[in-house]
């Protein structure tokens, strides 16, 4: 949505804005490099720190990922969050932050009051891995996984286009892992359920693949591609009972 200008800023007192600009979850959405200077220019007038939560950077599939708010920066009011976890392990439950100097001193003095740090063994092996890699071998991998996902975004979409044509209305996503739906027909689940008893099986034991948003007055659902291994039987039982 839009930012509504000057007023609704003071009139609120927002202090932060905390966004996904890359391949946003749930709607897969990405926000572009004139969408950004314009918000950036409301966080300088309104005096906002900007949190850019940006875990899908490196899944950009059409090219080179758009510039980011920390490259826009003059004014030391952005703060960016990355992680490792899409695209070397999400097991590894480890990130990093850029920022201004007391905002990261500050996070890292609630992480030592929290959790005390990030786990020692994943630190220790992402480590070497980089150390081994260098530059050159990371940019490689980086760009072997964004290959990958975007091979099954394409098989995703033409699963959509063969199963959900006239059904559905969807955009197909420049990043990240995720697909956002509008549904043209369905109105309520249960009247779905009722139509179709067999999904509401489906929906009960599929629903880790999709999730069913109600807004403006309609069904959305959102969907991932990034589980390569499922068959397309599988594709259309989700699809299906979505």
């Amino acid at each position: 949505r839009r930012v509504h200008g000057a007023a609704a800023l003071k009139e609120n007192k927002f202090r932060v804005l905390y966004t996904i600009p890359i391949g946003q979850n749930p709607s897969g959405a990405t926000t572009s490099v004139e969408r950004k200077r314009e918000i950036y220019a409301l966080a300088c007038a309104h005096d906002l720190l900007i949190i850019e939560d940006d875990p899908y950077y490196y899944l950009y599939l059409e090219g080179s990922p758009p510039a980011t708010y920390l490259s826009m920066d003059v004014e030391g009011r952005v703060v960016r969050l990355e992680s490792f976890s899409k695209v070397l392990s999400s097991g590894l439950r480890l990130g990093w932050v850029t920022g201004p100097a007391p905002v990261v001193r500050q996070v890292e003095l609630d992480m030592q009051g929290s959790c005390m740090h990030a786990s020692g063994l994943s630190q220790a092996v992402v480590l070497a891995l980089l150390e081994r890699w260098g530059d050159a071998g990371w940019a490689a991998h980086v760009a072997n996984v964004a290959a990958l996902y975007r091979a099954k975004r394409d098989t995703f979409l033409q699963h959509l286009e063969q199963e959900l044509s006239g059904l559905a209305q969807w955009h197909a996503p420049s990043a990240g892992m995720f697909v956002w739906i509008r549904l043209l027909e369905l109105k309520t689940v249960m009247s779905l359920s009722h139509k179709r008893p067999e999904m509401r099986r489906c929906c009960l034991f599929r629903a880790m693949h999709f999730c069913l948003v109600w807004r403006h007055h309609q069904w959305f659902v959102h969907l991932t591609h990034w589980q390569h291994q499922m068959k397309p039987s599988l594709h259309w039982h989700v699809l299906q009972c979505c």
